[in-house]
């Protein structure tokens, strides 16, 4: 996620979740293991 995204932003729990940068997230993660662990 960019700067500014508040800490817990992944947590669909608590009203700092961030659906957009918790989807940026993930895609990133992904995008990661697939370049480094394929």
């Amino acid at each position: 996620p960019d700067a500014g995204t508040q800490h817990g932003f992944n947590n669909d729990t608590t009203p700092r979740y961030d659906a957009a940068a918790a989807q940026q997230s993930w895609d990133r993660t992904v995008a990661f293991f697939k370049a480094n662990l394929a």
